[in-house]
């Protein structure tokens, strides 16, 4: 049985995530060491795919940093008030493809909306998740050695303007908008609810039973 070890890191550095993340990565073996969801949220950052273009920068007057990044996609912001989910797991392991998994994050964080009672959608040339032609939710994610990492963001209640300094995710005239401008919801049982979310729909693509461990927030050292 696969165990799913889920992690909550209240405020956190974008570097020091995405380091942790590689180096697990690079070490883990084929058949042995858990599977990892971490819900954070991060320090202001705006954070640049491979795919990232300069003239998708509009402004860095507000002085918060740009960091190349290795996920897939172009630029985005990170910062408080948005939820930051990051699937650290062994796809080969769960018979799982790169594409399957980025289904299921945009999958479960539209039912995860829909249980307050919001309908969200997908954009055929985009990834993400969107509510009337307005992105809550963006997704990148890296596949190395068969094992993922990066993952998910929703805006929950996020300074929106930041967005305004860039094209995220290299989309023209996209709108952001903050799950509170739609609705009341506790943080902690939205996280709650995602999980649970996500661990059903993974157990039902794999046909494995996940069993979920809550680990504590330094075991990562972060």
């Amino acid at each position: 049985m696969p165990t799913l070890n889920h992690i909550r890191i209240k405020r956190s550095d974008y570097l020091k995530i995405f380091q942790r993340m590689k180096d697990y990565t690079n070490q883990r073996s084929e058949h042995s060491d858990d599977d990892y969801l971490i819900m954070t949220e991060h320090e202001p950052v705006y954070t640049m795919g491979p795919s990232a273009n300069e003239k998708d920068i509009f402004s860095k007057e507000n002085n918060i940093p740009f960091v190349p990044t290795n996920r897939g996609g172009k630029i985005t912001y990170h910062g408080p008030g948005q939820l930051v989910i990051y699937t650290l797991l062994n796809l080969r392991r769960l018979n799982l493809q790169a594409h399957q998994l980025i289904d299921l994050l945009e999958d479960s964080t539209m039912a995860l909306l829909n249980t307050y009672d919001i309908q969200a959608s997908l954009v055929k040339e985009h990834r993400g998740v969107y509510i009337d032609k307005k992105k809550i939710a963006s997704v990148g994610i890296r596949v190395s050695k068969g094992c993922s990492y990066h993952g998910l963001s929703i805006n929950l209640n996020t300074n929106l303007n930041h967005f305004n300094a860039i094209r995220p995710c290299g989309i023209n005239n996209i709108k952001m908008v903050n799950l509170s401008q739609l609705c009341q919801f506790s943080q902690t049982q939205l996280q709650k609810q995602f999980l649970t979310i996500f661990s059903d729909k993974l157990s039902i693509i794999t046909g494995m039973l996940i069993d979920i461990q809550t680990e504590s927030d330094k075991i990562f050292n972060i």
